[in-house]
Formats: C-alpha cells, structure tokens, sequence
C-alpha cells in the first residue's frame, strides 16, 4: 500500500487518481472524468502546480526536482514521438549494417589514371591521390571518398552522387555536372565546377557553386572564398 500511495499522495486530491489524470493527457477520459479534472484543477493553485508537474512529466519523462516517482509508472509506449526515435534508430542501425556489407575499392592514382563507374560517370585521378569508392553504386549509397585530386564528369543519370573530401561533402544537384577537387595537404581544399551544378556542406556551412565558379575552403581559419568568374584553362 505504501507503495501505491507514493504517487497517490502526490497528485490525487479528492479521488482524482493517476490514471484518470493518465487519460486526461492521452485525450481518452470520458466527459465525466475530464470535468472532474477540470474543476480539480480550478479548485486552488496548488492543484494547477500539482497537474502541471504531472503533465510536465507525463510529456518528457523528467521528474521535477521536487517530486520523485517511479519512472516505470507513466505509459512511455503510448508517446508517438518514443516510436519515432526507434524508428530513425532501427533505420539507422540498418543501413550501417548494410554499409559495413559493401565491397569497397581503392583506388590511387598513377601518370594517367582514369576509373571508368557505370552508370556514374568518369573519374580521372591525380598521381598520387586515392580514390574509394563501393564496387555496386545504387540510389541510397552513391558516396565516394578522394585522397588527394580528381576531376569528375558526373552522368546525368546519376542520382544522390556525394564526394566526400577532407570531412567535406559535395553534392552534385545538376547533371551532367564536370568539376575539380584539390586538396593542397591538410592546410585548404579548392572546387572548381566546369559544368553543372553542387553544394559543397563544410564546417563553414553549405556553399553552392554554379558552372564557372570556383571556392577555397581554407581549413585553418575554416573560410570560404569564392570565385564567379572562372575561366578554364583550354
């Protein structure tokens, strides 16, 4: 019993219990039950505090600092918003088992090195540089990672195309799309696009480039420049 009066005492006043407060909250209370939390709660300002505390941690799962009731008491599965975060969890944990089945290639660049993907496009790597990319490309996973420089003619049939370099992300939105990445050391990474259209997302925030402009990302100070009039060189 005393167990049970742990939350009685708490927020019941004049037989209003834990469970019709429960329904009230969950929109399930009969009309009864709801005027009689009503009038509960117009009755005096301690009783408005008390429901608001209830109500507080009937919504967030955090107890006031002045009340201390057992966590396991309020209906957690009947919050929509519990079931969206598990859903965004079981997805993610999918698709990080799927990532971790995939086949990975490396790539690093020689005199001449050009790596023909289908459905992709054409990629010609800088001597030196390294290129990883999946041995399948597909519409939920179409990422390649570049050490170094390339330069990419992206096919317009290429979809969610991401180059990720130097913990940058570009984004190809407009294809067919013919750009340039560099990264010069750990120090600055420039983009140049030829054609098309990309966001480039760094540190900086998100950045897009339109066909003849150019943009260093210096990574030390983390600044942007940008350049609207590139021209390249024939």
């Amino acid at each position: 019993m005393g167990q049970s009066l742990n939350i009685i005492s708490i927020f019941v006043i004049r037989m209003i219990s834990q469970e019709t407060l429960q329904k009230y909250l969950d929109q399930e209370a009969t009309i009864e039950e709801r005027s009689s939390v009503d009038n509960w709660r117009g009755e005096s300002l301690q009783n408005e505090l008390q429901f608001q505390e209830f109500e507080s941690y009937y919504l967030t799962g955090v107890l006031p600092d002045s009340v201390a009731l057992p966590v396991e008491k309020v209906k957690f599965w009947r919050k929509w918003y519990i079931w969206f975060f598990l859903g965004i969890l079981i997805i993610s944990y999918s698709i990080a088992i799927v990532s971790s089945q995939r086949v990975f290639l490396k790539k690093t660049g020689g005199v001449d090195t050009l790596i023909q993907i289908e459905s992709v496009g054409n990629i010609r790597l800088n001597k030196g540089s390294v290129l990883t990319y999946p041995e399948v490309f597909d519409g939920n996973y179409n990422k390649v990672f570049v050490e170094g420089g390339a330069y990419f003619h992206v096919f317009e049939d290429c979809e969610s195309f991401i180059i990720e370099s130097m913990g940058s992300r570009i984004k190809v939105i407009e294809f067919p799309s013919k750009l340039l990445i560099t990264s010069f050391g750990k120090d600055s990474v420039q983009l140049i696009v030829e054609e098309g259209r990309v966001l480039w997302d760094i540190d900086k925030g998100i950045t897009e480039l339109d066909s003849g402009m150019s943009a260093m990302w210096n990574i030390k100070i983390n600044q942007v420049h940008k350049d609207f009039n590139y021209q390249p060189n024939d």
